[in-house]
């Protein structure tokens, strides 16, 4: 298990924003059954469902993946680096690059 801690509703909207993006990249490519895009689905579900703030969302490690590729794309903005960095922060998911080892 591994698990993201959201701290408000801005976090948690981006966060989701991200893996819908991914998803319907993924179906785009005809990936809809596929293991990452269930698991993007799966974490974007438990995401959408906090309701209440800071919230720490259990994940298992297939679905920390995925959270993880969703914070590093948010990263990769200027607009949300500092956002998904906090996340990252707070956040036990698998191969995710440490925010302090972040350029």
């Amino acid at each position: 298990m591994t698990s993201m801690t959201i701290a408000n509703q801005d976090e948690a909207e981006a966060i989701a924003d991200q893996l819908q993006g991914r998803i319907e990249v993924m179906e785009d490519d005809g990936l809809e059954d596929s293991p990452d895009c269930e698991d993007s689905r799966s974490v974007l579900e438990l995401v959408n469902a906090v309701e209440r703030f800071p919230a720490t969302v259990d994940l298992s490690h297939a679905e920390g993946v995925q959270a993880a590729i969703a914070l590093e794309n948010l990263a990769d903005d200027p607009d949300t680096k500092a956002l998904a960095e906090a996340v990252a922060a707070r956040s036990d998911l698998p191969g995710l690059t440490p925010p302090s080892a972040l350029p």
